[in-house]
């Protein structure tokens, strides 16, 4: 599965080869040039605090097994409004990789 960033951040996605950490640092340098700081610092948070534990796995072993059992390990010990957004934002990135967002 190849596609195609249309900028200068990266090239294709190869699901099999890239790391969860590099396609994030990809995609927050190309998604918060725009944003708040207040939503820069929450995606950052959110990143070192929970999403930092997929970032040795390649995109493609990310699966939906895998997924909900980290998802299962932080609903007991997190508020529900903080697995809500860690769910978030880590749909936001992973659909990323599947319908990478274009610039102009």
């Amino acid at each position: 599965m190849h596609h195609q960033i249309n900028n200068d951040l990266a090239s294709t996605y190869e699901g099999n080869k890239i790391t969860f950490k590099e396609w994030y640092e990809r995609y927050y340098k190309l998604m918060s040039s725009g944003w708040p700081v207040g939503n820069k610092k929450q995606y950052e948070n959110m990143y070192n605090w929970y999403l930092h534990e997929f970032n040795k796995l390649t995109l493609s072993e990310i699966t939906l097994i895998r997924y909900q059992a980290f998802i299962n390990s932080k609903i007991d010990i997190l508020a529900y409004q903080t697995v809500k957004e860690i769910h978030s934002q880590m749909m936001a990135i992973i659909n990323s990789a599947v319908n990478p967002p274009k610039l102009h």
